[in-house]
C-alpha cells in the first residue's frame, strides 16, 4: 500500500502552495509540475503518481500559484497584448506578476520544505518549460529533468497547431456544463488518438471546475 499523505498548503517561496504526496519520504523525491491551468489532482492522476511511488520514489504534487488551491495574485496585472506585442518587436517587456523563474522557484522551495534538496523534476506542456527553468536555475539541485510535449520557446521549434492553441486558450465555460462540452472538443485536439476517453476528459474538467477555476489567474 502506497502511503498517501494531504498536508493542505505549506509556505514556499514566500506564497502558500496546496500540495499532495505520495511514498516515503525517506525515498528519492520526483516533483511533477502541471500546466498551463492544470490543477494538482487531475493534471497528474493518483494512480499515476503512485504507480511512481510503488517503484520507490517519493512522490510531490502541487497547485502552480494562480491554479487551483495555492496563493492566487489577485488584481496583480496581465497585460497579455503588450508582452506579445513586446516579444514580437523585440523591445523591453512590460512589467507582469511573476515569470516561469519564480514558478521554477516555488517547486524547488516546496521540495526544500519537504526536506528535499535534490529532486528529479518531471513537467508537462508549460509544466515542461517550468521543470527546464529548475535544470538551469538549480542544477546542483536538479537529478533528472523530463519535459513532456513541452518546448523550449524557440519559435522554430514545438509550435502548436492552430487548433491546439485555439483549445488551449479558450476561457472557461459559461457554467459547468458548457466547460465540460466544449473543455472535452478542446483537449480531443491533443489528446491521444489510439487512447481518446472522453468520459475521462469529461470528469476531469469537472472536478476542475468544482474545485475552482479563475480566468484573470491564467492570463496571470
Amino acid at each position: 500500500m502506497v502511503q498517501t499523505a494531504w498536508v493542505p498548503r505549506i509556505a514556499a517561496n514566500g506564497i502558500d502552495l496546496e500540495y499532495l504526496t505520495h511514498g516515503s519520504p525517506s525515498d528519492p523525491a520526483v516533483v511533477l509540475v502541471n500546466g498551463f491551468t492544470s490543477q494538482m489532482p487531475t493534471g497528474y492522476t493518483t494512480e499515476f503518481a503512485e504507480m511512481i511511488a510503488a517503484a520507490g520514489r517519493f512522490v510531490i504534487r502541487y497547485d502552480n500559484r494562480d491554479v487551483g488551491l495555492s496563493t492566487h495574485f489577485d488584481g496583480a496585472p496581465a497585460p497579455i497584448g503588450e508582452v506579445q506585442a513586446a516579444r514580437r518587436d523585440g523591445t523591453p517587456l512590460p512589467a507582469v506578476a511573476y515569470t516561469l523563474n519564480d514558478m521554477a522557484a516555488d517547486g524547488m522551495a516546496l521540495a526544500d520544505a519537504l526536506g528535499h534538496h535534490h529532486v528529479h523534476v518531471v513537467g508537462s506542456s508549460m509544466g515542461g518549460m517550468i521543470v527546464q527553468m529548475m535544470a538551469i536555475n538549480y542544477p546542483e539541485r536538479v537529478r533528472s529533468m523530463t519535459s513532456i510535449m513541452s518546448t523550449t520557446g524557440e519559435g522554430e521549434y514545438g509550435q502548436s497547431t492552430p487548433e491546439a492553441m485555439r483549445g488551449l486558450m479558450k476561457p472557461p465555460g459559461r457554467d459547468r456544463d458548457d466547460h465540460i462540452a466544449t473543455g472535452v472538443e478542446a483537449v480531443q485536439c491533443w489528446s491521444s488518438k489510439r487512447h481518446w476517453n472522453p468520459g475521462r476528459a469529461a470528469a476531469r474538467l469537472a472536478a476542475d471546475w468544482d474545485r475552482g477555476i479563475d480566468p484573470a489567474g491564467n492570463a496571470r
